[in-house]
C-alpha cells in the first residue's frame, strides 16, 4: 500500500516467522490429536482415566489452539501492512514468551516492532 514502507525487510522477516510459528502450532495440534486417538482407541483406558487423558490432551493443545489463528493473522496482517496485523504480531510475540525459547523471539519481535520504520509502516501519522 505505502511504497515508502514496503522496503522494510524486518516486516517481511517477521511475517515469515509468524507463518513458521503457525506451522509449528499446526504440527503440535496434529501430534496431540494422534496421542488422543491412540488414547481413545488403543490404550485400553476406560472411564475416569480416559477422561483425564482427554483433558490432558486439551490442556497440552491449548497454547497451539491459541497460537495458530494468532500467528496466521499476524503473518497475513504484516504482509498486508494492517494495524491489526501489527497488534497480532505483538500479541503473538507475547504468547511465545510462555515458552523458554520463545522468550528470545519475544524480545527480538517486540524490539523490532518498536523500530521507527517498522512502526511507521503501520501508523503513518507518526512519520516525520
Amino acid at each position: 500500500m505505502r511504497s515508502r514502507h514496503n522496503d522494510v525487510p524486518s516486516i517481511q522477516t517477521f511475517a515469515v516467522l509468524n507463518f513458521i510459528l503457525a506451522a509449528f502450532c499446526l504440527m503440535w495440534l496434529m501430534f496431540i490429536l494422534a496421542i488422543l486417538v491412540f488414547g481413545v482407541t488403543l490404550s485400553g483406558d476406560q472411564g475416569e482415566e480416559l477422561l483425564h487423558g482427554a483433558l490432558g490432551c486439551f490442556v497440552l493443545a491449548s497454547p497451539a489452539l491459541a497460537g495458530l489463528p494468532l500467528y496466521l493473522a499476524a503473518g497475513f496482517g504484516l504482509k498486508r501492512r494492517t494495524v491489526w496485523g501489527f497488534f497480532c504480531h505483538c500479541g503473538g510475540a507475547l504468547l511465545a514468551a510462555l515458552s523458554c525459547i520463545g522468550m528470545i523471539y519475544t524480545v527480538i519481535a517486540l524490539v523490532g516492532a518498536l523500530q521507527r520504520d517498522f512502526y511507521a509502516a503501520f501508523f503513518p501519522s507518526t512519520d516525520d
